[in-house]
């Protein structure tokens, strides 16, 4: 799935480490003495761990922020968008109803002109002349 969404491959390639938890971070790299600390290179207070450098860092918490209240309002105009569409089906659905009962009340009116029995082949192709009273 992760390489269907992307063609990149530099983003291929981050989505690959992300997703196997390989990505070199401070505590990583610490570990390996590659590195002369573990802290974090954006907010020096915590350890850096991919949950950290990419979830919890104070540094990266705005982003969230603003992703989930873009997300927020775009889910809003979504479910607005899909209401006012309902409302249009149903106004639409009533409108076809009144046009249709006209023509009901005509059938109906036909039925009664032939002693309750509706005429052969009742359609909206009725030709009152090829049907005549009895």
């Amino acid at each position: 799935m992760p390489y269907k969404a992307t063609i990149e491959s530099t983003l291929r390639n981050f989505q690959y480490k992300y997703i196997h938890r390989i990505i070199a971070t401070n505590k990583y790299l610490f570990k390996c003495k590659l590195s002369n600390s573990n802290l974090c290179d954006f907010c020096s207070e915590n350890i850096e761990t991919i949950e950290h450098l990419f979830w919890e860092c104070k540094h990266t918490q705005p982003i969230w922020n603003q992703l989930t209240s873009f997300l927020e309002q775009q889910q809003l105009n979504v479910k607005q968008q899909l209401l006012y569409q309902k409302q249009q089906l149903l106004q639409q659905q009533q409108q076809q109803q009144q046009q249709q009962q006209p023509s009901q009340q005509a059938a109906l009116m036909a039925q009664l002109r032939h002693g309750g029995n509706a005429p052969p082949q009742m359609n909206s192709d009725y030709n009152q002349n090829q049907y005549p009273n009895y």
